[in-house]
């Protein structure tokens, strides 16, 4: 059966549209919305890694030098040319839909705690030390962990993700440093994160980079945070948005 030519160019204009309305709904390379609203994510099973060298003892870095910190971040967010704005605009919040205003609870959260219990504080504190404190940088994101005879605490700062180690004393053996300016790796913007791993007896410091989309990892070349570090560059495929980590 022969199709008439109005008919024919009715057909190849739905299809145009069809194909029009698929190309709408790719986010990147990597990421697509499908016809159900669920998003399809591909990423690379294996992503590049450059290994930076050896950092050398913290226990030997002089904190007290003088460092030119480009600032990447402050109360409002980022600074540099990702803004979470920009990219919220286009994916919505971290990816994820709008906030639905009619979800429950209304009003008040019911498991909110706004009285002192009742059975009082029986189990108290052997040490309680102030940490490092507000950057004027919003979020702090601030994390710690614990290992054996010290305690790292990270949050991020106006050039990236500060970190800071004590002892089991909680006594400060060293200044707040940027992890970017210890390791001499590529700028860091934040989004810290540490962990002590209990059987390789090491810790892991991370945070993603200002530009290029990329994760600085640094990992203790002995049980001691104090000693020196690996220092490693990963090239991730999208932004590497508050990673987390299981060791």
């Amino acid at each position: 059966m022969s199709m008439t030519p109005r008919l024919l160019s009715v057909l190849i204009v739905v299809f145009c549209f069809a194909g029009l309305s698929k190309a709408q709904k790719t986010i990147d390379e990597h990421t697509e919305v499908m016809p159900d609203g669920t998003w399809r994510v591909s990423v690379e099973s294996v992503i590049p890694m450059e290994f930076m060298g050896v950092v050398h003892a913290f226990s030997a870095f002089d904190t007290t030098q003088q460092f030119h910190e480009k600032p990447v971040r402050d109360e409002n967010g980022f600074l540099i040319g990702r803004l979470e704005r920009a990219e919220e605009a286009v994916e919505g919040r971290r990816g994820h839909p709008a906030v639905n205003p009619n979800a429950l609870p209304q009003g008040q959260d019911p498991v909110l705690q706004t009285a002192p219990p009742t059975h009082g504080f029986e189990r108290a504190v052997d040490i309680s030390v102030n940490g490092m404190g507000y950057t004027s940088v919003v979020p702090a994101d601030p994390c710690l962990d614990v290992g054996p005879n010290h305690v790292i605490q990270m949050i991020n700062g106006g050039s990236g993700g500060y970190f800071r180690i004590y002892n089991k004393s909680l006594v400060s053996v060293g200044a707040q440093t940027y992890l970017d300016t210890y390791t001499g790796s590529v700028g860091g913007a934040g989004d810290p994160i540490v962990l002590y791993d209990a059987l390789a007896d090491r810790w892991v410091m991370t945070e993603f980079s200002a530009s290029g989309n990329k994760l600085l990892v640094a990992v203790s070349q002995t049980a001691s945070p104090t000693g020196a570090w690996y220092a490693y560059s990963y090239q991730a495929t999208n932004f590497p948005d508050y990673p987390k980590y299981a060791i």
